[in-house]
């Protein structure tokens, strides 16, 4: 009974990360767009409004996976959260510095995390 109370206690949290990550995603695209609006939103590159935002999002996620690995209380970030953050910086990055490999990168860091989970998920499985 002990360890489904822990699972639904995990469970309960990660939904309220997940909350707290969304909620900051959109603060944060609506303070970029209003910036755009505004005409107070910084000239980078060719970057407009989705690239702050995909980069912004990006280095929350990045923020927030590494604040859960650093906490004791909290299940530790996954693979998929540093391959979900790598792909919104990339995205966002795209425009500041007019890559024409963006989606080629999104593509290779999708791939090399899938196959991390792969190899590492095999290890955690062993006794």
């Amino acid at each position: 009974m002990n360890a489904e109370r822990e699972s639904t206690s995990r469970h309960a949290e990660s939904r309220r990360l997940q909350a707290i990550y969304w909620a900051g995603v959109l603060i944060w695209a609506g303070a970029v767009f209003t910036a755009e609006s505004t005409g107070h939103l910084p000239q980078v590159g060719t970057a407009g409004a989705w690239s702050w935002v995909f980069f912004g999002a990006g280095l929350y996620a990045l923020v927030g996976a590494l604040w859960r690995e650093a906490s004791p209380k909290l299940a530790g970030a996954t693979i998929g959260d540093y391959v979900w953050a790598g792909v919104l910086i990339i995205i966002g990055l795209g425009g500041f510095v007019s890559l024409k490999i963006t989606w080629p990168l999104v593509l290779l860091s999708i791939g090399l995390g899938l196959l991390a989970h792969a190899l590492l998920g095999r290890r955690q499985m062993r006794p």
